[in-house]
């Protein structure tokens, strides 16, 4: 059986009709579960779909620290805030929305919305698309309840100073 790629997914929360477009609510990136487990992010594996197990890659992309914590919501909010963030269909069509929002939710949000232990942490992004897009009737119809994300990233290596 061929191995499903699940890179960079993100799952839709609520979606939306306004005007000619659909809005779209989606965890961008899950840190941790409302129990307060982590995520292990699945950006570059693959996973087998009859079991789920990873076959490849690192499965082991998680944010876990206060210092990756505070760079995700920093670049979320530089994203959004730049007007240039986009999403895609599956890697496979580019541009076929923008992000006109988005939310980091640590446990100081979460406790100040009431939301402490019912939802998990994280970045939560807000995006449009054309109601008349093939991957918008297939939100509104329930066939899609992920998309994906692409971005450039610089990825700079970080060393233990002891």
């Amino acid at each position: 059986m061929p191995a499903v790629d699940s890179r960079h997914l993100f799952d839709v929360l609520k979606a939306t009709e306004v005007g000619e477009n659909l809005r779209v609510v989606a965890w961008a990136y899950k840190t941790r579960n409302a129990d307060g487990s982590l995520v292990y992010d699945s950006g570059g594996t693959t996973k087998d779909p009859a079991t789920g197990a990873v076959i490849d890659a690192t499965d082991q992309d998680v944010i876990d620290t206060p210092e990756a914590e505070k760079a995700l919501a920093d670049s979320l909010y530089e994203l959004v805030g730049s007007g240039k963030g986009t999403t895609d269909d599956m890697h496979e069509t580019f541009g076929i929305g923008r992000v006109v929002g988005g939310l980091y939710v640590d446990d100081d949000v979460a406790t100040a919305l009431g939301v402490e232990k019912a939802i998990g942490r994280g970045a939560i992004v807000v995006f449009e698309l054309p109601r008349i897009h093939d991957t918008a009737k297939k939100i509104l119809s329930g066939e899609r309840s992920q998309l994906s994300i692409v971005g450039m990233v610089e990825r700079e290596e970080l060393r233990d100073a002891a």
